[in-house]
């Protein structure tokens, strides 16, 4: 019998690099995961010196050689030429041949080396081996450090030139800023220090709070539920969307803003589900691996 091909998986984040490695069958092989802490503002030399490891760590859990390479990159990202845009953060590497600079990697070698949106992919994972398998219209929003947001059509996701998600709503205007003022970590915290006077609390720590009900957490995430839907609402209406799915963090408390959102939102009569995605944890493994297979 012959053993399904693999597949190296690494999700790019600002912090860390997390890898694992897939199979053919769209399975995420558990003893392979790993992560390698990388500086995203560090020398060029030092980033990929990051990537190194990732991939020699991932490889000796995984025990072989690779058929494909899958990355996650934050945009801005050229995802069709393999080339970072960024200079907020990866700036060493703006304008520079990922896809070379990965196949130079020892243990990588001439195979193919795929590259996508963060979000995008989960919502491709989502759509073929998650929580949207047998629908077409769905729409996956992630909470956490920033607000990513990405949806589908028909069953294609919805990209623009590069690559990237076609609409965003980190960028919806909000209260003489933007929606990503409110709705991510920064936001969370923000809110929850204002109305309480205590700065530096986590959202764990708020969200555990909210969990033994603690007015003033229950308030912070009451109001990001409503929030949330008032913006998705009209966009699951516009879009017939068939399920909104949360990833991200954050999305672990979603059970503390779901009330909100769902009122917020009001009818839309597509709408059949708004949940997490299938694992939040593995959302972006399983996604990159159903970019690939």
């Amino acid at each position: 019998m012959t053993r399904p091909d693999k597949y190296l998986l690494i999700d790019v984040g600002g912090t860390f690099l997390k890898g694992a490695a897939g199979d053919s069958a769209g399975n995420i092989i558990p003893e392979s995961l790993r992560t390698v802490p990388v500086d995203s503002n560090g020398p060029a030399g030092e980033i990929l010196d990051s990537f190194r490891r990732i991939v020699e760590d991932v490889s000796a859990a995984a025990g072989g050689s690779f058929s494909a390479v899958g990355m996650t990159f934050p945009g801005p990202f050229d995802y069709n030429r393999g080339v970072s845009l960024m200079t907020h953060k990866f700036a060493a590497l703006k304008d520079l041949d990922m896809g070379a600079l990965v196949k130079a990697i020892p243990g990588v070698g001439d195979v193919p080396v795929r590259f996508v949106h963060d979000v995008t992919c989960v919502v491709t994972g989502e759509l073929r081996l998650g929580a949207a398998r047998g629908l077409k219209n769905i729409a996956v929003v992630t909470l956490g450090t920033g607000l990513g947001f990405a949806y589908s059509k028909d069953g294609v996701v919805q990209k623009d030139s590069l690559g990237s998600p076609s609409s965003s709503l980190w960028n919806v205007p909000f209260r003489g800023g933007i929606l990503e003022d409110r709705i991510s970590k920064r936001g969370i915290m923000g809110r929850y220090a204002e109305l309480s006077g205590k700065e530096g609390v986590s959202v764990k720590e708020i969200a555990d709070a909210a969990k033994v009900g603690d007015a003033v957490a229950v308030e912070v995430f009451r109001e990001t539920g409503e929030i949330l839907g008032g913006v998705l609402g009209p966009i699951a209406r516009d879009n017939s969307l068939e399920a909104i799915l949360f990833g991200g963090q954050i999305s672990r408390s979603f059970g503390l803003i779901s009330g909100s959102l769902r009122e917020a939102a009001g009818p839309c009569p597509s709408l059949g589900r708004i949940a997490n995605v299938s694992d939040i944890d593995n959302a972006a493994f399983r996604g990159i691996l159903s970019e690939i297979l």
